[in-house]
């Protein structure tokens, strides 16, 4: 279980761009449409 977070938190700091837009895309609902 930690080991899958600190997965998580590495794979955030190497693409910020990518959960960004992720984060993005789904609170948009016009996106989403």
């Amino acid at each position: 279980m930690e080991g899958e977070a600190v997965l998580q938190v590495d794979a955030d700091r190497d693409h910020p761009p990518l959960i960004v837009r992720l984060v993005q895309f789904h609170d948009d609902p016009s996106v989403a449409q």
